[in-house]
């Protein structure tokens, strides 16, 4: 039986958690190559936009210093990732 991890040295527990986060990360792997790569860009172009407006709105000055034109391209960028992959049905 293994042991529980609040029995483990600090060892055990660093090396028991890196075996827990690998194996998450092939599983996360494994799905993320089955996206289509056409919709990996068009997301993480979605990410990045979203990304920054939300850096502007945190930490530069706060949402009154966020451009009209950012809103406008994190908008059509969503609209282009729900007409692209029916995500609004």
């Amino acid at each position: 039986m293994a042991k529980k991890p609040e029995n483990m040295t600090p060892e055990e527990r660093y090396a028991h958690y890196a075996k827990i986060r690998a194996k998450e990360q092939r599983q996360r792997k494994k799905i993320a190559d089955q996206v289509p790569p056409q919709l990996y860009v068009q997301v993480q172009e979605l990410v990045s936009l979203a990304s920054e407006i939300a850096c502007d709105g945190l930490y530069n000055g706060g949402p009154r210093y966020i451009s009209c034109d950012l809103f406008h391209q994190l908008e059509e960028q969503a609209d282009k990732v729900k007409n692209l992959y029916c995500f609004d049905t």
